[in-house]
C-alpha cells in the first residue's frame, strides 16, 4: 500500500516547513489578530507545533528532535509552566548548544512562578547563547524573579545576543553594543524614567544596530538637549519607529541621525494646539523625511488631511508575518475626544504639518492616495504650500481620492491655473458621497475636473468607480469624454469597462439603477422562498 504524499516530500521543503513551524514572530501575529481567552494557550503556538508535528511518524520525529536550532528558537516561557520539571528539560535538552531565541507575551497578572524558577537556571547556564530574549513585561511582575539575581545576569557578557526586549531601567551592560534591534516600550505602571541625553548616550558605539522602536519612553523637560555634547551617527540604522510628542521626537532626531535610507515611521501625539507653533525643530524630521524618498524612491504614497489629525504614509504591501516597515508620519491628538479647535487653527495646523514635509521629495512618486476631510474649504488657494506640496508630485500617473476632496479641494486648486500633476492618467474614485444625491451635484465636479484637463492637453485616460461598489452614481453624461475609459464593479462583482464616445451612455446613466434592479430581484427570490417554506 503506499504511503501519503506527505510523507513523500522532499528534505529540503520539509525542512523549510519545520522552520515556518518554528518560527515565533508568526506567534506574535496570531497573538495581535486572533481573538481567545487570556487564560487560553492558542494550539498554532511554534513550540506546541513542533511537539505535535515530531509525533507524526518516526521518520519526523528523528528529524525533528535531532535539530536542536529548531527547538532553540522555539523557547516559549508561556508554554513552559507546567508544575514538574520533566517537559521544560526535555525541552532545555532538545535545544543543545543551539544559539536561543526566548519569548514571553503572557499577561503580567499571570503567576508564573514554576516557570520563574525554572527560568532563572536556565538563563544563568545558557545566557552567552541567547541570542533572541523578548519579554513583553516588566520581569519582576511577570516571572516574580528577584531583581538582582537577575540583574546580575545581565551584566554578563552575551557574545550572540542581537535582540533584547523588557521593561526595565537600561543600565549599562555589556553586550548593548553589539545589538541589532533595540525596542523601548512604556509599560503602564512601570514608567522608565529616561531622558534624550541618557538614550544618546546608550546609542554611542551602538553601530550594529538596524532598527530602533520608542514608544512613549521618553520623560522630557526643555532643558535637557542642551546636556548633549555631540551628534551620534548610526549608519546601520534602517528602521526608525518613534511614538512620542512631535518635539519630543524631533529633539531625539536632533542628535541622533540614522542612515540615509533609513525608514522612519513617526506617530506623534499632541495636545489640540497648532502644530506650527510646537515643532521648532522640524527640520530634524524633514532632514529624515527628505533623506528617506531621495535615497529609497518609493512610488505609492498616502495622505490624509483630516480635524486634528495629518498623516502621510508609503502605502506597499509588506510581506506576511512582517512587522511594521513602511515609512509613516502621523501627527494626531493623544485623546480624541478632547474637542478640536475652530477651523481657523487647522488651517495652521496643516502649515505646520507641510513646513515638515518641505522640501518636498516627492517626484518619484507615481500614485497617490488623498484624502481631505472634513476641512476640505481650508485648503483652496488661500494656502500656497498646500499647493506647493501638490505640485511636487510631477511624475503621478494615479490618483486615489473621494469625492469630496475632488470637489472641493482638487477642483478649486485646477481653478488657479497651474500645471497640476502633468503625468496623471487615472482617477481613481474610492467613495461618492453627497448631501444630494442627484445628477448635478455629481456631474459638475466630474465634467469641471475633466474638462480642465482636457483644455490643458493632458485628458484623463480612465475613471475606475470599482472600489465604490453599489454606490455608483448615474454617470452618462461621461460619454462627452471621448476617449475615457470608466470602470465599475457589476451586480456579479465582476469587472466592466466602458469606453466613452461609442454611442452607448445609457450604460453609464444606469449603473446604479442595476443594482437597485438586482436588490429587488434577491427581495422577490426571498418572498418566493418564503411562501414556499409556509405551504
Amino acid at each position: 500500500m503506499a504511503s501519503a504524499s506527505i510523507l513523500q516530500l522532499r528534505e529540503d521543503i520539509l525542512w523549510f516547513i519545520f522552520l515556518l513551524l518554528a518560527d515565533m514572530e508568526q506567534d506574535r501575529e496570531i497573538h495581535d489578530t486572533v481573538l481567545y481567552s487570556s487564560s487560553q494557550i492558542p494550539p498554532y503556538r511554534a513550540l506546541i507545533a513542533l511537539r505535535r508535528v515530531s509525533q507524526v511518524c518516526s521518520l519526523w520525529r528523528r528529524a525533528l528532535v535531532s535539530s536542536s536550532s529548531l527547538w532553540a528558537r522555539a523557547v516559549d516561557l508561556d508554554l513552559l509552566q507546567q508544575r514538574t520539571d520533566h517537559w521544560r528539560a526535555e525541552v532545555v535538552r532538545r535545544t543543545g548548544t543551539a544559539p536561543l531565541v526566548i519569548r514571553g507575551i503572557s499577561d503580567p497578572g499571570v503567576s508564573l512562578i514554576s516557570c520563574g524558577v525554572f527560568f532563572s537556571s536556565f538563563l544563568r547556564s545558557n545566557w552567552e547563547r541567547v541570542r533572541v530574549f523578548n519579554i513583553e513585561g516588566a520581569i519582576g511582575e511577570t516571572f516574580m524573579l528577584p531583581q538582582m539575581e537577575f540583574w546580575s545576569v545581565l551584566h554578563q557578557p552575551a557574545k550572540q545576543l542581537e535582540y533584547f526586549r523588557l521593561t526595565f531601567e537600561i543600565q549599562e551592560v555589556p553586550w548593548l553594543s553589539q545589538l541589532r534591534e533595540l525596542r523601548i516600550v512604556h509599560w503602564e505602571g512601570n514608567a522608565v524614567d529616561l531622558t534624550i541625553p541618557k538614550m544618546v548616550q546608550v546609542l554611542k558605539g551602538m553601530y550594529c544596530l538596524t532598527s530602533l522602536t520608542l514608544q512613549k519612553a521618553f520623560t522630557w523637560t526643555h532643558q535637557q538637549v542642551h546636556n548633549i555634547s555631540q551628534v551620534i551617527s548610526l549608519p546601520q540604522l534602517q528602521h526608525l519607529a518613534i511614538e512620542d510628542t512631535f518635539t519630543t521626537c524631533a529633539g531625539f532626531l536632533e542628535f541622533v541621525h540614522p542612515s540615509p535610507q533609513c525608514c522612519l515611521h513617526l506617530r506623534s501625539y499632541e495636545l489640540p494646539r497648532p502644530l506650527g507653533l510646537v515643532n521648532p525643530n522640524s527640520h530634524s524630521v524633514s532632514r529624515c523625511i527628505s533623506n528617506y524618498f531621495r535615497q529609497v524612491s518609493p512610488t505609492d504614497l498616502e495622505v490624509r488631511l483630516q480635524s486634528g489629525r495629518c498623516s502621510i504614509l508609503e502605502s506597499r504591501i509588506s510581506p506576511i508575518y512582517a512587522g511594521t516597515r513602511n515609512f509613516a508620519v502621523d501627527i494626531t491628538p493623544e485623546y480624541q475626544d478632547i474637542p478640536m479647535p475652530p477651523f481657523s487653527n487647522l488651517s495652521t495646523n496643516l502649515h505646520g504639518f507641510l513646513n515638515v514635509l518641505s522640501p518636498h521629495p516627492f517626484s518619484h512618486i507615481t500614485t497617490l492616495d488623498i484624502e481631505c476631510a472634513p476641512f476640505t474649504h481650508a485648503l483652496s488657494n488661500a494656502n500656497p504650500e498646500f499647493l506647493q506640496f501638490l505640485l511636487s508630485f510631477e511624475a503621478l500617473e494615479t490618483l486615489s481620492t473621494i469625492f469630496s476632496t475632488l470637489d472641493l479641494v482638487l477642483n478649486d486648486l485646477l481653478a488657479c491655473n497651474v500645471d497640476l500633476f502633468p503625468s496623471l492618467r487615472s482617477l481613481r474614485i474610492r467613495e461618492i458621497i453627497t448631501a444630494d444625491l442627484s445628477g448635478p451635484h455629481v456631474e459638475t465636479p466630474f465634467t469641471l475636473f475633466f474638462g480642465s484637463r482636457a483644455e490643458s492637453g493632458r485628458p484623463v485616460e480612465v475613471l475606475d468607480l470599482r472600489p465604490c461598489g453599489r454606490k455608483v452614481k448615474p454617470m452618462g453624461f461621461l460619454d462627452a469624454f471621448v476617449g475615457l475609459t470608466v470602470r465599475w464593479r457589476n451586480v456579479e462583482e465582476e469587472d466592466e469597462e466602458y469606453t466613452c464616445g461609442s454611442g452607448e451612455s445609457e450604460v453609464l446613466e444606469h449603473l446604479d439603477l442595476r443594482w437597485i434592479d438586482r436588490l429587488q430581484d434577491a427581495a422577490k427570490e426571498w418572498d418566493s422562498f418564503e411562501g414556499w417554506r409556509g405551504r
